[in-house]
C-alpha cells in the first residue's frame, strides 16, 4: 500500500476544505438579514434636500456599497451610517415617500412619508400613498344597503389631498365671492353645488399654473384623470384617505351612538349634530387620521368626483362612479354640522340630483386633491 500517496490526498483534501471555509467566511453575506428594519423615520414631512434621520435594525457598521433609496432614485449624501441609525439627503426629484434600506443586497421594510416639492398653493397638502382598501361598510354599525357589497379597491395612483375642506378665504380668493351661510374666513366654504366646485378647480389649476382636469361640452363635463391640475377626489379616493387603513365606523374607532347622545369616537374627529348644532367650526380643530387629514367626518359634506352607482362585490381597480341617465345624482362624503352620528361615518354615502346647473346645497362643501 503507498502510504505516501494517500497522506499526500488527504492533505490536499485538508488544503481545499480550509480554502472553502475562508471563502465562505470572507463572503459579504448579511447573516442578519432577517433584523434588517426600518423602525421609524424622522422627520415625517420634508423637501428635497432636506436631511432625515433613519432609526432601525441590522444597517451595519459602515455604509460600504450599501444605500437607501427614494422610490427608484438612490441618496448619494450621507452624514450618518451606523447599525441602528443612518442621517441621509433626500435627493432633488419628486417622489412619493417610499423608502427603503439595502444592506448586502437584501431589502428592508418599506416607509412612507411625506416629501414636498418647490411646488406652492394656496391649498395646504398631505401625500396618500396609492394602496388597496376593502370600501363599504367595514365597521359594526349594519344599516344601509347602498353600502354593500364590502369589496376590494386597488388604487394605482397616489395623490395630494387637501389638509383641510376648502374654506371661505381660500373660495373668496379664487372666486371672487362668498356664498356661505355661515361666515367666517377659516371656517370650510358651504353651499356649494357641485358645479362650483368643478369650477374653482379649474379656476385654482389656472392660478397655480398646472393642467385644467375638466372640460365642458355643452352642459357635461369630461375629466382628463392624468393632468396635475386640481379637482374632486373619487370616492374611493375619498374613503380609501379617510379610512387611512382602519376598517372601524370612523378612524377613531367604532359608532357607539346614533341619534340622540354624544358618540365618544366621532366627538374626537368630527363637528356634527350633537356636539354641534348651531353652524360649522374653523377647520384643524379636532384630531386627524393617520394621513393627517382633518374634519373628513362632519363639519360640511365634501363632493366627489362621482356620480352615484351601486357597489360591486368584485375587486376593481381605480373605479370611477358612472353617470346614469335615469339617476344622474352625484356623490358626496362625510356627513355635516347637522348630521346624526351614523351619516358622519367613513363609509356612509351621501348622493344629490344635479338635474339643475349651479344648484346649492346647504352645508355642503368640498375637498380637493391633485395627482402626484
Amino acid at each position: 500500500m503507498n502510504y505516501k500517496l494517500i497522506f499526500r490526498f488527504a492533505n490536499l483534501a485538508l488544503i481545499f476544505a480550509t480554502i472553502i471555509s475562508c471563502n465562505k467566511t470572507s463572503l459579504p453575506v448579511n447573516n442578519n438579514s432577517e433584523l434588517l428594519k426600518i423602525e421609524s423615520i424622522s422627520p415625517l414631512e420634508v423637501k428635497s434636500g432636506d436631511e432625515i434621520k433613519i432609526l432601525g435594525l441590522g444597517f451595519g457598521d459602515i455604509r460600504g456599497t450599501n444605500y437607501v433609496q427614494f422610490d427608484n432614485s438612490y441618496a448619494s449624501d450621507y452624514t450618518l451610517w451606523s447599525n441602528k441609525e443612518i442621517i441621509v439627503r433626500v435627493p432633488q426629484g419628486d417622489f412619493n415617500g417610499r423608502i427603503t434600506v439595502y444592506v448586502n443586497n437584501t431589502k428592508s421594510n418599506e416607509k412612507i412619508i411625506s416629501i414636498n416639492s418647490n411646488f406652492t398653493s394656496i391649498i395646504e397638502t398631505k401625500f396618500i400613498p396609492s394602496g388597496s382598501f376593502m370600501m363599504g361598510n367595514t365597521g359594526k354599525f349594519k344599516a344601509y344597503d347602498d353600502e354593500l357589497p364590502v369589496h376590494q379597491v386597488n388604487l394605482t395612483k397616489s395623490f395630494f389631498m387637501g389638509k383641510f375642506e376648502v374654506t371661505q378665504w381660500q373660495w373668496l380668493s379664487v372666486m371672487g365671492y362668498n356664498p356661505s351661510l355661515f361666515v367666517g374666513e377659516n371656517l370650510p366654504v358651504e353651499t356649494i353645488g357641485w358645479e362650483d366646485a368643478v369650477e374653482f378647480c379649474n379656476k385654482l389649476s389656472e392660478i397655480d399654473s398646472l393642467q385644467k382636469c375638466y372640460f365642458k361640452i355643452g352642459s357635461d363635463y369630461s375629466w382628463e384623470p392624468n393632468a396635475n391640475g386640481w379637482r374632486l377626489p373619487t370616492e374611493a379616493e375619498w374613503e380609501y384617505a379617510c379610512k387611512a387603513g382602519t376598517q372601524t365606523d370612523f378612524y377613531s374607532g367604532e359608532l357607539t351612538f346614533v341619534k340622540v347622545d354624544l358618540d365618544e369616537n366621532l366627538n374626537k374627529i368630527g363637528w356634527y349634530a350633537i356636539n354641534d348644532h348651531i353652524s360649522t367650526k374653523p377647520v384643524g380643530i379636532l384630531q386627524p387620521n393617520a394621513f393627517g387629514i382633518y374634519d373628513l367626518s362632519g363639519n360640511a359634506f365634501e363632493w366627489c368626483w362621482d356620480f352615484y352607482s351601486n357597489y360591486s362585490s368584485n375587486a376593481i381597480t381605480d373605479p370611477v362612479g358612472q353617470m346614469l341617465v335615469d339617476n344622474p345624482r352625484q356623490i358626496s362624503r362625510g356627513g355635516c354640522w347637522d348630521s346624526n352620528a351614523d351619516a358622519c361615518r367613513s363609509s356612509n354615502r351621501n348622493y344629490a340630483s344635479c338635474d339643475s346647473p349651479g344648484l346649492c346645497y346647504i352645508s355642503q362643501g368640498f375637498r380637493v386633491v391633485r395627482n402626484k
